[in-house]
């Protein structure tokens, strides 16, 4: 089982074929993305996310993937914004 990190972090995933299936898929917003690689985030509520590797090895082979790991500032200013209330 891949378990999700607590900071919500994105994820990486690059194939030899195109991604462009990956904005049909509920629960991910694409950060970044060309034709054979994106970088997105998961806006529904995971607890294992091998259903979804899985749905997209259906349409892709995927030649890596990956977490982003986030850098210290980006955990400083989420843990800021949680103190303050703010959304994250």
């Amino acid at each position: 089982m891949i378990s999700i990190n607590r900071y919500n972090s994105p994820f990486y995933i690059e194939s030899d074929d195109p991604l462009t299936f990956l904005k049909e898929i509920t629960g991910l917003r694409i950060i970044e993305e060309d034709n054979r690689s994106a970088k997105f985030s998961l806006t529904k509520n995971y607890k294992n996310i091998a259903p979804l590797i899985t749905q997209i090895e259906k349409k892709a082979s995927i030649k890596k993937f990956e977490m982003v790991e986030p850098s210290l500032y980006d955990i400083y200013i989420r843990l800021i914004q949680k103190q303050s209330g703010e959304q994250i």
